[in-house]
């Protein structure tokens, strides 16, 4: 082994004790009543870099030394096929059949084949990405050098519950949960946290900033460039003022989540148009049909429940978020769930227009008035409290 390749393998496994402290931190067992009903399910973070981080980093080691890089065309043509056989497992595990002669079985043989390839040629891609946006440390060879380097394992992703207060909508707490998890079950562990007088809501994560990151498989191509360059900024905010006060309060959750949203979008935007060209734009096959707002029923469902909340009437505004998710069925928006958590987890992401809020507009206002995305990540990375937002677009 070379020493450069000893040196990034020496990192990575820095990079991942520290992360798996934070992690765990972050995802610390709750009060006793709460833990009791959740620790049979939750997901061990230890357990996931024990079982996936050693060999994901021989295979890039071994790599370096075995596998010849593959050329432009035969990237596309690798990315081509994950993406498709992704499709093709949906779709047989949704249908219960075969697809050309096809089992899913077989299909997931042949993506657990070619998914180190993959892995290895999107973080190449994206990292060449993060590093012509000013994101390397450039070393006195001239060469840069991202860091934390970017590393993902692409995996089911377990899932997240979140807890709010009913008398308000915050996100007060959330944990990683066995992706094994059904419905039933699933709606049995939101039921016995309830019991308790909280508000709780389940749902597949997108990604976690684990060391590697875990990223789950998809046959979308945007989404999946994207994630990845998200999960990369949580690990590059971890290292600096704004991540280590992720949880310090909900507005700094919010900041740091709408910040890595904001940034990976763009990465994997950027990352998209270079290496596999913008997507075709969807073709005519009739006149414009007006789109029911989902976004702006959202936006009025939060202000009209945060105005019953104000009042103390919770079980109002229980019930008209319980018609609301019934009305949103109709228009073809079928949520499993809309209560106080619901609204609290995905009001952290406030670059969605369907959860915008202050932080959202303040961070937006912020990337505007910056030079380039390094200089906008640079400079709120160093928030400490939400105050500090607003502070900086006074400058």
């Amino acid at each position: 082994m070379d020493k450069p390749t000893f040196k990034r393998g020496l990192l990575a496994s820095i990079l991942s004790f520290f992360l798996i402290i934070g992690l765990w931190l972050a995802f610390r067992p709750p009060a006793k009543g709460l833990y009791k009903i959740i620790k049979p399910y939750t997901f061990s973070i230890v357990n996931w870099e024990l079982s996936n981080a050693p060999a994901k980093w021989f295979h890039e080691a071994k790599s370096r030394f075995q596998q010849p890089a593959l050329s432009p065309d035969a990237q596309k043509e690798l990315i081509g096929e994950y993406l498709d056989l992704a499709s093709k497992l949906k779709r047989l595990e949704a249908e219960g059949m075969s697809a050309a002669g096809q089992t899913s079985e077989e299909v997931r043989r042949r993506l657990a084949q070619i998914s180190p390839q993959v892995e290895s040629v999107l973080q190449e891609q994206v990292s060449t990405v993060l590093i012509a946006e000013g994101f390397g440390q450039r070393l006195p060879s001239g060469t840069a050098l991202l860091l934390p380097p970017l590393s993902f394992k692409m995996t089911p992703a377990p899932n997240l519950l979140s807890i709010s207060p009913r008398e308000k909508i915050e996100l007060k707490q959330t944990f990683l949960m066995d992706a094994a998890l059904d419905e039933e079950q699933i709606k049995t562990i939101e039921s016995s946290i309830e019991k308790l007088g909280l508000s709780a809501y389940m749902e597949r994560t997108g990604g976690i900033a684990t060391y590697p990151s875990l990223i789950p498989p998809t046959e979308n191509l945007d989404s999946m460039l994207s994630t990845i360059a998200h999960e990369w900024f949580h690990q590059y905010l971890f290292f600096r003022p704004l991540g280590r006060h992720y949880r310090s309060t909900y507005q700094m959750t919010t900041i740091n989540e709408t910040v890595a949203n904001m940034a990976g979008k763009e990465i994997g935007a950027r990352a998209r148009s270079l290496y596999y060209g913008t997507p075709d734009a969807p073709g005519e096959t009739g006149p414009p049909v007006p789109a029911f707002n989902f976004a702006a029923a959202m936006m009025e469902i939060r202000g009209q429940v945060d105005k019953y909340l104000s009042t103390g009437d919770v079980e109002q505004a229980e019930k008209f978020m319980e018609e609301q998710r019934l009305f949103l069925a109709t228009r073809g928006y079928r949520l499993r769930k809309l209560n106080q958590a619901y609204l609290a987890f995905h009001a952290s992401y406030a670059d969605d227009p369907a959860f915008s809020n202050v932080i959202g507009q303040q961070l937006r206002q912020l990337r505007q008035r910056s030079t380039s995305l390094a200089d906008f990540v640079k400079v709120i990375s160093q928030v400490t409290t939400p105050d500090g937002l607003p502070r900086l677009l006074k400058r």
